[in-house]
């Protein structure tokens, strides 16, 4: 059995990359190769693998077999040569971002509503997210509403981007050598305001009128935690 080095560990951010060919085996469809080191990210834990070139042949999927990381390829590698990896970066950072949002979305749902997460699923377009209890349209609301928003290119969501990344790097080595899991980056700690007045003010606007529609002003409907007021007081 051939053990890779996973290079995403050390870096994340690495698109281009060299490696040794360890093997290269046929199976039905295309070729598994196995190298000594790679930055491609294989299938799992609900993310799907990264995709790229290795020496400009398309890396089709990204699989542990047998306890191995392959590489399925279209066309075969030669053993013992030195390859050209190259990642899919517009695929990677995409998936980065969505799984970060995920994490963001789970954790308010924890804060708010006690459930947890029990597992996900990434898709080109879609995420899913499977909960430990059912949540109404309106909690869905709530929580999209209460999510802090935070700016392209802004410095706080550069630093939050990188701690949850960093978070992300230290689960998968926790999961993979059974250690307990980080804390998770809070995202309120970074939250500054966001320069797309037309959305934040749409969101405002709402949160306005659910306040009014309750009897209440902004600031003690924000103070209630965005909760209607109690019976027999406000």
């Amino acid at each position: 059995m051939y053990e890779t080095k996973r290079l995403y560990y050390e870096d994340v951010y690495k698109k281009e990359f060299t490696a040794r060919v360890l093997e290269c085996r046929s199976r039905k469809k295309g070729y598994e190769v196995i190298l000594d080191e790679t930055a491609f990210y294989p299938e799992g834990g609900g993310q799907p693998a990264d995709k790229g070139m290795i020496d400009n042949i398309p890396v089709v999927d990204v699989q542990y077999i047998d306890g191995e990381l392959c590489h399925i390829m279209e066309s075969p590698l030669e053993e013992g040569a030195q390859v050209v990896g190259k990642i899919d970066w517009n695929w990677r950072f995409d998936l980065m971002q969505q799984h970060s949002g995920e994490h963001i979305v789970s954790g308010m749902i924890h804060e708010k509503y006690g459930y947890e997460n029990v597992g996900f699923h990434m898709g080109e377009e879609i995420i899913t997210i499977d909960l430990s209890g059912m949540l109404t349209w309106q909690q869905v609301q709530e929580i999209e509403k209460k999510v802090p928003l935070l700016t392209q290119g802004d410095a706080s969501r550069k630093a939050y981007q990188e701690a949850m990344l960093a978070y992300i790097r230290e689960s998968r080595i926790a999961l993979n050598t059974g250690k307990e899991l980080p804390c998770m980056p809070d995202i309120r700690d970074f939250a500054t305001a966001c320069p797309d007045k037309s959305y934040k003010e749409q969101v405002m606007e709402e949160i306005r009128q659910e306040a009014e529609s309750y009897g209440m002003t902004v600031e003690a409907y924000a103070a209630n935690g965005y909760e209607p007021p109690k019976r027999g007081g406000r």
